[in-house]
């Protein structure tokens, strides 16, 4: 082959390398947050629809979390629950709100207060979940339980975080230093 070959071959390569880098540094620091829920031991409300915002998670952001549902009975007053599984659990007043952290600060949920009393019909449950850029991959679950003034289970919601990617930590040093010598 001549020399223009040989040249050719080489920058395919060089092109080829430098793709290679870009699509390992991409898998590496691509997170992502999938978020699932249910509704938990048939309560007094219905959750039918979630939505949140951003619509693509990733650790780092504020998700807000918007349950919409129907009420078989008003709510004048009670107590919430949220367990989140290894973290324990924390007990507040769902007509004040509250602002929960997890053990080193690796997540953090806001609830709003719910403007109590609440007739019976439609309902919106919400919540703000700030993920730390540090969490690491892993599920993250937690049980929302709200008893009413009668102590009965007014609503039951289970919203499962699944977070993966690695984190900056876990990351291999140096990749993101290779990029500029590729266009010599």
């Amino acid at each position: 082959p001549g020399k223009k070959g040989i040249i050719r071959t080489f920058r395919a390569i060089i092109m080829f390398k430098t793709l290679l880098l870009f699509a390992l540094v991409a898998a590496v620091s691509a997170r992502k947050i999938d978020i699932k829920w249910s509704n938990c031991n048939s309560p007094e409300t219905t959750i039918s629809n979630i939505k949140w915002v951003p619509e693509n998670p990733v650790p780092g952001d504020n998700i807000t979390i918007t349950g919409s549902g129907t009420a078989k009975t008003e709510f004048t007053s009670g107590h919430s629950v949220l367990s989140l599984g290894a973290f324990g659990h924390h007990t507040f007043d769902p007509c004040k709100g509250a602002e929960i952290n997890a053990p080193l600060d690796l997540v953090k949920i806001y609830f709003p207060p719910a403007g109590c009393p609440l007739k019976a019909g439609p309902v919106v449950a919400k919540r703000e979940v700030w993920v730390s850029k540090s969490i690491p991959s892993g599920k993250a679950t937690s049980r929302l339980e709200t008893y009413d003034q009668n102590k009965k289970l007014y609503l039951c919601l289970e919203v499962h975080l699944h977070i993966s990617g690695l984190t900056d930590g876990e990351e291999e040093p140096h990749h993101h230093e290779h990029e500029h010598h590729h266009h010599h």
